[in-house]
């Protein structure tokens, strides 16, 4: 029997720096993952996409209160200087639609209790 192998490949990351905007259902979010403890939140586009974002305290503090299967927009603000001790920080701003926060199941992943 014939097999087509091809090689699995990491999470790609969304990269604010070439796309400032990306949206879909949120649909997981990791807490100190990766080598920094980071939050990583999984989104799914509308057409099925799954897309992963690292989080920073801005967009961390933003998502804390939307629940899993909510439909989410992040857009990248762009570099910013704290008011204290001159620092540049990624800001964000985090939308996302009430309406809809658990009426989309995800598409056969096990939700998380988050």
């Amino acid at each position: 029997m014939s097999r087509n192998l091809i090689r699995a490949k990491a999470k790609d990351t969304h990269d604010f720096e070439k796309e400032k905007v990306v949206a879909g259902y949120l649909r997981r979010v990791e807490e100190n993952a990766g080598e920094y403890g980071s939050n990583l939140y999984t989104l799914e586009t509308e057409t099925g996409e799954r897309i992963a974002v690292w989080g920073n305290k801005i967009m961390d503090d933003q998502l804390a209160t939307v629940p899993v299967n909510t439909w989410v927009q992040i857009e990248y603000l762009g570099l910013k200087k704290s008011k204290k001790g001159n620092r540049e920080y990624k800001d964000f701003e985090v939308l996302y639609d009430s309406s809809n926060s658990t009426t989309q199941e995800s598409s056969g992943e096990e939700q998380l209790p988050f």
